[in-house]
């Protein structure tokens, strides 16, 4: 690994190289994310995979390869809507979807809960115990995924959900009313204008086609939950700014529909989000035919793709179009969509919520194997077989822990060339 100014200007130029279409269409957006990255190294490893898988390239490819996230941390899990109207807790966020061996997840994954941790003013020590939580709650999960083939179509939801959780899915239960009533007009019938979202009603035509391509791929769980004629008739559409971490300075629109009905707290807002190639791509090692299923030229299809491997009765409004052949997620904006915050949690709280979401990766690693390979899947077995499980474990929680420590160095360097004004000219250009 390159060390001292080679080291710092690897972080740089592989930040900018990340960022260049990002500085190009929106710089003020680049701008905030960078200050928002260099203020500690939690954001900033939220906010640079490329840089962090760049340092993997090519390795594992002995391992068992998976449908990977490809992007685990912490803020990644949270609250989503079911197909049946309930909430249940899932990974949230698959842009970086691609396959790879199954560590490149779970070693990211336990690199995004130490920083939290770390974040929150745990000492390294204590921050590598919520690491293992995650690492030996995953493997637990794989193994029951062995025992029992049903474990892997288990949800959590409602009820179900564990006590650290709870107040998440409590605020997915918040009324549809009062949720959409802070981001519209009921009397006009149009979108709240914050400094985030800002009224474009004259590209209805543009996003009218998008949305008209995106329709015909919408697929109702049931013959119960088909949509009302007019479901996506138009009635506004806006530009929202400043979401994300990763995504920040991607476009994204959101479109006022018809919705279920015709009272104002039937209309549904889908977000339009600006969808590019996933940073595994070219890094991620190659296991045979591994890779033929991804689409680069259509990255919003290859995440829909990733979310129906990954979650099973997800929302069905989730899919993808493109705009003037850029392709575009889209997604409802929902009350029953809640993100996390790892802030939230004390330390005692954090570690029982690594162990959450440790056993749910596993369980949705090998759902999407079983959904792209069917019955002959045999991947939690050839997990549990890659190696003796304390060994493992062992091995694991050195290189996060290595990779904790590169985090920290490559968020100290990026840090002082933020101060130094290395990024302001080229966000400015």
């Amino acid at each position: 690994m390159l060390t001292g100014r080679h080291r710092r200007l690897h972080v740089r130029d592989t930040v900018i190289e990340d960022h260049l279409l990002r500085m190009q269409l929106v710089p003020s957006a680049v701008s905030s994310k960078f200050a928002d990255i260099a203020r500690s190294p939690f954001p900033f490893f939220r906010g640079t995979a490329m840089l962090y898988y760049r340092d993997l390239a090519g390795s594992d490819a002995h391992l068992p390869f998976v449908p990977t996230v490809g992007d685990v941390h912490p803020e990644n899990f949270g609250v989503l809507p079911g197909a049946d109207g309930e909430p249940l807790f899932s990974i949230n966020d698959m842009d970086e979807a691609w396959m790879a061996p199954f560590t490149w997840d779970l070693g990211r994954g336990a690199v995004g809960f130490a920083l939290a941790a770390i974040e929150g003013g745990a000492s390294r020590k204590k921050a590598m115990k919520v690491a293992k939580q995650f690492v030996a709650a995953y493997l637990d999960g794989v193994e029951k995924c062995v025992a029992d083939p049903e474990e892997a179509t288990r949800r959590v939801s409602g009820d179900d959900a564990p006590k650290v959780f709870r107040r998440y899915m409590k605020k997915a239960g918040r009324s549809r009313e009062s949720f959409l009533r802070k981001r519209i007009d009921f009397d006009e019938l149009n979108f709240r204008e914050t400094n985030r979202v800002r009224r474009r009603p004259g590209l209805t035509p543009l996003i009218d086609d998008a949305v008209r391509r995106y329709s015909r791929r919408v697929r109702p769980s049931s013959a119960k939950d088909e949509l009302p004629k007019d479901f996506f008739r138009i009635h506004d559409v806006a530009i929202r700014t400043g979401s994300g971490t990763a995504s920040r300075g991607l476009s994204r629109f959101w479109v006022l529909v018809e919705g279920w009905g015709k009272s104002a707290e039937d209309k549904v807002i889908l977000e339009l989000k600006m969808s590019r190639h996933s940073v595994l791509d070219g890094l991620a090692p190659k296991q045979g035919s591994a890779s033929a299923s991804h689409d680069e030229f259509d990255p919003a299809k290859r995440i829909a793709d990733a979310f129906d491997a990954f979650i099973i009765d997800g929302d069905p409004l989730y899919g993808y179009t493109d705009i003037e052949g850029v392709s575009f997620l889209v997604r409802e904006r929902s009350p029953q969509k809640v993100n996390v915050d790892a802030g939230d949690f004390d330390s005692s709280e954090l570690k029982k919520y690594a162990k959450l979401c440790g056993r749910m990766l596993a369980r949705q690693h090998v759902r999407a194997d079983r959904f792209l390979n069917g019955k002959k899947s045999d991947v939690a077995a050839r997990i549990l077989g890659a190696g003796h499980t304390n060994i493992f474990l062992f091995d694991t929680l050195e290189l996060v822990a290595e990779q904790v420590d590169t985090v920290l160095r490559d968020h100290a360097m990026f840090a002082a060339d933020h101060a130094a004004g290395a990024f302001a000219e080229i966000a400015e250009e």
